[in-house]
């Protein structure tokens, strides 16, 4: 029996020891904890945030470092039958701190005897801390805790409690309780963070740390279980479809985990996966039916449910998770309430005001079947900063920013153009198009947006970068040109979107957007939205940094509809594609054969100039394979809602080789159809789609 007691204590140590190892992340949060539990100002820190953000691992690092102070937790463990209530509570000693009182380590006692209890839990100590980890447990006696508990708190002892929710009004509506208490909000990690995360797991290929970061959106649950996942099977599993739809179910039951959603709750956050923000108006289109105000209200207090400056959103880094959940549950559903979602859309623009109408062009933006926009541009909250007209005092440290930026970006990709030398100069033309994002006071991140104005122009022509556009081009005063962006380094995983997206906001139905940029990342951003691709205004500099220059219109909703459904903004370019009609009709054809995995075959992968073009490495084949994959499956489910003969092709492909029914005689038969004209329609819905996919993919 002994030597399992010390069996157990030894894993128990070993546990805790990698534990501690694996933790990052939080410094300015451990910080602030030991500032608040320090002050005489504070007696109660609640820290709130969704399961797997990291609240108790949180709590578990502050009692390894604050061993000065005794630490002590708290947890019901007897409840009455009448109301659930609490009637005795185990109180635990996690750290002995200085000067504590010689109490045992761990006790039960009534409810009632509480007070009394941690009255003695700081004598002789500084400080001594009580946590409440989950609060969740404590809901039946908050008042009990803010009337009878807290106020007799003896003044070195300070409580600490983590809840998945922010402050109820139980706290908030006491004014005495509002002064006495700070909030600490957890987030996900930024990218230093996250890469920091994942190194501390011994995974140190750059390239995989990089995947895993945008996959894991900075979700702290999802990076360990991904490091855990890539450890246990490696690269070319991690990045198949059949992990990538098990990883989306997991994360999203993980975080409905508690929450005993019924079937219109369920229904509604199908919805609110599709939209950026939502309202009451929103989600009782998409899935039709009109929500009562109370189911509403409800809806929108789920702790992964967050308020945004228009109304309500999904917290955004689990966003895409549900999105891509929900597209993989019920495709045919999902097809028909992204339409819908388009449709309200549309009509909110068409009606809106103009300051209106940027948010709601975001919105429509945020529809787009697009993996790379979700993971660059709606990564997280754009309420985390405030969007102003950069100071003038932050131009030197702007100018600073994008030196160092350059000094820490791989040696390829370092700018020898010396941009930063043009600063002052653009900014004395048209300091109200330089933009800083402030977050606590500190700028986080600034971009540039120079209107072709003729003083501008001119100004840029004497740039080499943009001297051949400027020279060559069709400019108009109209047009913007994005220019120069940068910004600290732990907002780098998605800072190129949301430049992206706050020039996007700023024109859409005004201009045409200019973008010339050497990082990939832009590249396949604003290829995946259809931007005009200009290389006569192309610029390489003398160490072969090329700047590949591009061009959207955003005047009209037409063009915006064409960044959505992009599959057929080639369409209307009127370029011939890459590939002929028969190499296309061929490619496909292997790729339907091959649906679930097609990425893996090197045969294919040869004969496929976007996957060639975009993939270097495994895991990038495989994000650009579910690009395809996803396109060519949208265009199945387009053409079964068609009538005639589009609807027989849409059937036959589904029935064949997405949800693969059986032979093909089988299928014929299924279908109600002759062999011989099953096959021709088959060939025929291979050729078509052929055709689409090469418009698509090779312009």
């Amino acid at each position: 029996m002994e030597m399992g007691k010390r069996t157990l204590e030894v894993a128990r140590i070993g546990w805790e020891e990698r534990e501690e190892k694996l933790f990052t992340g939080r410094k300015a949060e451990l910080e602030r904890m030991r500032h608040i539990v320090e002050n005489d100002e504070w007696r109660l820190l609640y820290i709130s945030g969704l399961s797997g953000l990291g609240k108790t691992q949180l709590l578990r690092q502050f009692c390894r470092i604050a061993t000065e102070w005794p630490i002590w937790q708290l947890e019901p463990v007897g409840r009455n039958g009448r109301d659930r209530g609490i009637d005795s509570v185990q109180i635990r000693r996690i750290s002995a701190g200085i000067g504590a009182p010689d109490e045992p380590r761990e006790q039960i006692v009534p409810l009632a005897a509480l007070p009394e209890q941690v009255q003695k839990c700081g004598d002789g100590a500084a400080r001594a801390v009580l946590l409440f980890d989950p609060f969740e447990q404590w809901e039946p006696v908050h008042h009990w805790l803010k009337e009878q508990l807290f106020p007799k708190l003896p003044n070195p002892v300070r409580a600490i409690a983590a809840s998945r929710l922010p402050p109820g009004e139980v706290w908030t509506r006491d004014a005495r309780w509002n002064r006495l208490t700070e909030h600490l909000a957890l987030e996900p990690f930024d990218q230093v963070a996250s890469f920091q995360l994942i190194a501390n797991h011994g995974i140190t290929q750059f390239e995989t740390q990089y995947y895993l970061a945008k996959l894991a959106r900075g979700f702290p649950y999802a990076l360990q279980q991904l490091c855990h996942d890539a450890l246990q099977h490696g690269d070319q599993y991690m990045a198949s479809p059949f992990y990538l739809r098990s990883f989306y179910e997991r994360m999203t039951r993980y975080l409905q985990e508690g929450l005993a959603l019924g079937d219109l709750e369920l229904q509604m956050l199908d919805a609110a996966s599709l939209l950026w923000n939502f309202d009451q108006d929103g989600i009782s289109c998409l899935i039709g039916q009109e929500v009562p105000v109370s189911i509403f209200r409800g809806f929108c207090q789920l702790p992964l449910i967050e308020p945004a400056l228009h109304g309500w959103r999904i917290a955004p880094f689990a966003k895409r998770w549900f999105r891509k959940e929900f597209s993989n549950r019920s495709p045919k559903r999902y097809a028909e309430m992204r339409k819908l979602a388009k449709a309200f859309v549309l009509g909110r623009i068409r009606e809106a005001s103009p300051l209106e109408r940027r948010m709601w062009f975001v919105n429509l933006l945020h529809l787009a079947e697009n993996d790379s926009l979700h993971t660059l541009c709606f990564l997280d909250s754009p309420d985390l900063f405030v969007i102003e007209p950069l100071r003038k005092a932050d131009l030197a440290q702007a100018g600073d920013m994008f030196v160092s930026f350059h000094e820490q970006v791989p040696a390829f990709f370092r700018d020898q153009t010396h941009q930063e030398l043009y600063l002052e100069e653009y900014y004395r033309l048209t300091p109200e198009t330089f933009y800083g994002f402030y977050r606590d006071g500190r700028l986080a991140m600034f971009m540039s947006m120079l209107p072709l104005v003729p003083e501008v122009a001119e100004s840029l022509r004497r740039n080499p970068v943009y001297r051949a556009y400027i020279e060559q081009g069709d400019h108009e005063e109209q047009d913007t040109l994005m220019w120069i962006a940068s910004f600290l380094p732990e907002y780098s995983l998605s800072a190129i979107g949301r430049v992206f997206l706050h020039g996007f906001s700023q024109l859409a139905g005004k201009g045409r957007l200019i973008v010339l940029s050497p990082f990939p990342e832009a590249h396949h951003l604003n290829e995946s939205l259809s931007f005009e691709r200009l290389e006569w205004a192309d610029y390489t500099t003398d160490h072969g940094l090329k700047y590949q220059a591009y061009r959207l219109d955003l005047r009209d909703t037409a063009a915006l509809e064409i960044a959505i459904d992009g599959g057929f903004a080639a369409m209307r370019t009127g370029k011939e594609p890459l590939l002929t009609k028969e190499s296309a009709f061929a490619l496909v054809k292997q790729i339907l054969n091959r649906f679930d995995d097609f990425e893996q075959q090197d045969d294919i992968v040869a004969q496929c100039p976007y996957l060639s073009q975009f993939a270097h490495s495994s895991l990038e084949r495989a994000e650009a394979a579910a690009v395809v994959r996803q396109f060519l499956s949208g265009i199945m489910a387009e053409w079964l809602e068609q009538g005639g003969t589009y609807r027989t092709y849409g059937r036959i492909l589904q029935a064949c080789y997405v949800q693969k029914l059986g032979t093909h005689e089988k299928i014929a038969a299924r279908l109600n159809m002759s062999i011989s004209n099953y096959y021709r329609s088959l060939k025929k819905a291979v050729q078509q789609l052929g055709e689409v996919y090469r418009i698509r993919f090779h312009p």
